[in-house]
Formats: C-alpha cells, sequence, structure tokens
C-alpha cells in the first residue's frame, strides 16, 4: 500500500479557511498524523498530511483538489488560489523523525492513542 505525504498551501486565504480544509481533507482520508513502525502515531509538522492508498497519485491528485476547491470556493471574501506538492512513497523508503501525538481528534476514525 502506498503512502501519500501532502502539502497544500492556500493563498489569500479567510479566517477559517484552514480549519475547513482540515475537515475537507479529512473527509478525504488525509490526517495530520501518521503512525510509524512502532505502531505509534506522530503529529506531521504543520501543514502536512498523510494517507495509506491504494490508490494512483492521479486518483489521489482528484480527491485532494476536490477537497481543496470546496474551500478556495467557499465565496468567503476574498478570490484564493492554492498550491501543493502531492507524493507517493513507498513505505519501506520513508524515513521521518516526528514526535508522539497526545490529540486523539487528529487520528483517523476507529484509531487509538
Amino acid at each position: 500500500m502506498a503512502q501519500f505525504f501532502l502539502r497544500p498551501e492556500l493563498h489569500n486565504h479567510d479566517s477559517g479557511d484552514y480549519e475547513q480544509l482540515h475537515n475537507e481533507l479529512a473527509a478525504a482520508g488525509y490526517y495530520r498524523v501518521v503512525r510509524l513502525d512502532n505502531n505509534i502515531w506522530h503529529d506531521l509538522p504543520t501543514g502536512e498530511y498523510h494517507k495509506y492508498s491504494t490508490n494512483l497519485i492521479d486518483t489521489e491528485k482528484t480527491v485532494i483538489e476536490a477537497a481543496i476547491l470546496q474551500v478556495v470556493n467557499n465565496n468567503r471574501l476574498r478570490t484564493k488560489d492554492y498550491w501543493y506538492v502531492l507524493t507517493n512513497s513507498d513505505a519501506s523508503e520513508v524515513k521521518l523523525k516526528l514526535k508522539r501525538t497526545t490529540d486523539q481528534a487528529k487520528l483517523p476514525p476507529g484509531e487509538w492513542l
């Protein structure tokens, strides 16, 4: 199973847009935590998201763009734009040094600290 790491950035965002982005990406299966080899959940750096999936990267690109566009097109105060970096990595090739999470709310549904 592939791991996808995502780093989105909103431009000209309004108050609340990033919270909406967190919710949209969580609904798409992207979370701000990752479970490492030790089976412990760790926080990702600010603005980073992670997902395990069998999808191809082009499918995941469509998924994340749909989520981001929900925020960009929310018709709040300003015209917005976005950038992102999406990477697909084999689980055996990822090396990370991260802080252990203590926030249950960050985990995917059904997962526990």
